[in-house]
């Protein structure tokens, strides 16, 4: 027979929307983040294309910067993800396709120019 013994269940806790960011290597212009601070996928690909404006970047080059950066992209496939910042990004005005690719050819982007200004995020 089982002796009435109390058994604890560990506690579960559900993991947070976005994990602090203890340092981000790309810090540029106006979007500074501090240790501790959250920091969106979207937020983090814009102050990768404000960093160095005239760099081209393809979807595997800004995943890879990202992770190399530490910002947290939750997702199965966060190329997917990343891909969906951009095209916001570019509907914005934000960033440009400089080469549209095709077949194994990725599309290549870049800073257009224009600075979008904090919490016009929509």
């Amino acid at each position: 027979m089982l002796s009435e013994q109390s058994v604890q269940s560990p506690e579960i806790s559900a993991p947070s929307a976005q994990k602090a960011i203890p340092s981000l290597a790309i810090n540029a212009g106006e979007d500074k983040y501090e240790e501790g601070e959250e920091i969106s996928v979207i937020g983090a690909i814009r102050s990768l294309f404000a960093a160095d404006e005239h760099k081209s970047w393809t979807v595997s080059t800004i995943e890879t910067a990202l992770r190399e950066s530490k910002v947290p992209v939750k997702a199965k496939n966060p190329k997917t993800t990343i891909n969906t910042s951009i095209m916001k990004l570019c509907k914005k005005g934000f960033i440009r396709v400089v080469r549209k690719g095709s077949g194994r050819i990725p599309n290549r982007y870049r800073f257009a120019g224009k600075k979008e200004e904090a919490g016009t995020g929509q």
